[in-house]
């Protein structure tokens, strides 16, 4: 299940949170991993408004009729981001449904987690071999080449200015 657009980016109009994929590169990640279902919901000030207990009954309960939930240790979710595992750990077991929490994964050469605001993080800065590694694969980025100001000509370097596309 995902949100488009991703919550961070609906409460933060800067885009400063921008998603590592698109949408379609996701699709065919999550297919690969033999998943049989995608489900994207439209994240808008109706769903933005819905409280962690809203959320789950109305939601994952009534519309979804979920059967399992896997969720990180640091995750949120609700209104003003109210909802935690605890909330769903009280849902799951009135209403018979599996929840697995995953633990965080630690980076090897630092305290820090595998997270997806330290791959933004690595890819703002340049740091692409920190994000391959943290992606198990390259990370690439789709866009509208621009014209630049051809400095790069004179030392015969071409390369591409490219102002990134929004994720499908």
């Amino acid at each position: 299940m995902s949100f488009n657009p991703h919550p961070r980016e609906f409460f933060d109009k800067k885009n400063e949170n921008f998603n590592i994929y698109t949408k379609s590169d996701k699709i065919n990640f999550l297919k690969k991993l033999d998943i049989d279902i995608y489900i994207e919901f439209s994240f808008n000030k109706n769903l933005s408004q819905l409280s962690a207990n809203q959320f789950v009954e109305n939601i994952l309960i009534d519309k979804l009729d979920i059967k399992n939930v896997v969720v990180g240790k640091d995750f949120k979710f609700g209104k003003d981001r109210s909802g935690n595992f605890n909330i769903l750990e009280k849902y799951s077991k009135e209403n018979n449904f599996n929840l697995h929490l995953v633990e965080s994964i630690m980076l090897s050469d630092s305290s820090d987690k595998f997270s997806s605001s330290i791959i933004r993080e690595n890819i703002r800065n340049g740091e692409m071999e920190k994000v391959k590694f943290s992606l198990a694969r390259y990370w690439h980025m789709s866009g509208i080449i621009i014209e630049g100001d051809k400095k790069a000509r004179k030392i015969n370097f071409p390369t591409a200015n490219m102002t990134p596309g929004k994720p499908i």
